[in-house]
């Protein structure tokens, strides 16, 4: 028969086993639940997100003329984009690096490989490179 401090030593060693085994459990839940991802984003597959952009900067390429045509430069933290992007001068161009910035947040590595960005033209109803053109 186990003596009343026999008994407090065998509660308090079953209280601290069940301590120590729930709070590996609940870290282990909690690791799952919770991954790392930058907070107010909703998850997104990231390549259909990347489509969608690069959609949009294809719907903003059109022309007339030399002057309908820029340059949005990119690179650096948006290099998965391209170095630049040419599009009509009409377009929002805040806009969509805004979008750019946000797919940046959750999907996009850092690397910058762009030099300066060339000059804008308007060949075949399309803006593209004055590099292009020799």
């Amino acid at each position: 028969m186990l003596l009343k401090s026999d008994k407090t030593k065998y509660l308090l060693i079953v209280i601290i086993l069940a301590v120590v085994i729930g709070g590996r459990i609940w870290w282990s839940a909690k690791q799952e639940k919770f991954p790392t991802i930058t907070p107010f984003v909703p998850q997104i597959n990231c390549s259909l997100w990347y489509q969608n952009i690069e959609r949009e900067f294809d719907d903003a390429n059109f022309c007339e003329r030399n002057s309908d045509c820029k340059t949005i430069r990119l690179g650096g933290r948006y290099i998965e984009f391209g170095c630049y992007k040419f599009v009509n001068i009409s377009t929002n161009e805040e806009e969509l690096l805004d979008k750019v910035k946000e797919y940046d947040k959750v999907c996009a590595p850092e690397i910058n490989k762009c030099s300066f960005p060339p000059d804008a033209v308007c060949i075949n109803n399309k803006c593209v490179s004055d590099k292009t053109t020799n």
